[in-house]
């Protein structure tokens, strides 16, 4: 069996909740909503901070504890398309402690801000001859997010990280994808999980310019503590043959309450063109468009 984190793993707990019902605003409840969802007049003025134009409502809200109280902090774990899912935030210098490495699982990370020491050689080799891995990947590049079988700790860097720990069972990843309602893709657990749901992206815009087999999972927002937005998490997938393209976007003009950055990471690869690449730290990118200055 695969073992997983706890909450009692951390040193303080994770707030989970659903989000709250109603608008942010009592003028917002005289607006009709708009289909397709592009142009709602209610958002981003009625829902919460940071929650996408096409899904503002029936979201899970994730919020971390503030790090100059808490080392090391760890969510509830999720199940999603059959992968264990867990968030952790540390503190400069503070270590988590995963699951010992098993053979009948796999273990990744994303990471969603700050950096991770020795998880992989990917990212920046410094002097002192530790690997320090950051948010953003190599310039024209994808980068793997599993995590060394012979690591037994995860230290943060000097100004901390938040991140999410995956584990996917070994069984689970030679299991073909062939449909959205069985299989993997339909192992879906944990807190108010009744809110995740697979539906084609057609179906949740009401725009028909998105193909039948473009599917959207949605969503989890993760906040910091005093309530800024961290991330919005969701998960998607395209028929392989579909030409949908997941590479550079400059989507800042997309969400009207908050910058946005995208960052995509791969779970079951559909499409040859699905990550998104900036540069990271003390490189420079000299064979493609420059990422916009205030992004």
């Amino acid at each position: 069996s695969v073992v997983t984190p706890q909450m009692t793993d951390g040193t303080c707990l994770v707030n989970v909740s659903p989000q709250a019902t109603g608008f942010t605003e009592n003028w917002c409840q005289s607006i009709p909503d708009s289909t397709p969802v592009w142009g709602n007049a209610k958002y981003p003025a009625c829902y919460p901070l940071g929650v996408p134009e096409w899904h503002p409502t029936e979201n899970i809200v994730v919020t971390l504890p503030n790090p100059a109280e808490c080392d090391v902090a760890v969510s509830d774990t999720w199940r999603i398309a059959g992968w264990f899912t867990t968030y952790v935030q540390l503190a400069p210098g503070a270590v988590f402690t995963p699951p010992p490495p098993t053979a009948s699982a796999q273990s990744f990370i994303k990471i969603y801000r700050g950096s991770l020491l020795d998880v992989g050689n990917n990212g920046i080799l410094r002097d002192d001859g530790r690997w320090e891995t950051f948010v953003v990947t190599p310039p024209l590049g994808a980068r793997s997010m599993r995590v060394p079988l012979s690591t037994d700790s995860i230290e943060a860097g000097q100004n901390g990280a938040a991140f999410v720990f995956f584990m996917a069972p070994t069984e689970l990843l030679e299991t073909p994808v062939t449909d959205m309602m069985s299989g993997p893709a339909s192992i879906i657990e944990g807190p108010y999980s009744e809110l995740l749901e697979w539906r084609t992206f057609r179906d949740r815009t009401g725009h028909d310019i998105f193909s039948e087999e473009f599917w959207n999972l949605a969503g989890i927002l993760i906040n910091n503590y005093d309530g800024s937005r961290l991330c919005y998490n969701q998960w998607w997938t395209v028929r392989e043959d579909d030409p949908v393209d997941g590479g550079y976007h400059d989507h800042t003009d997309k969400v009207q309450n908050n910058t946005f950055a995208e960052l995509h990471m791969t779970m079951y690869a559909a499409t040859a063109s699905a990550g998104m690449q900036t540069q990271l730290p003390h490189t420079m990118n000299l064979r493609t468009d420059a990422n916009p200055s205030d992004v």
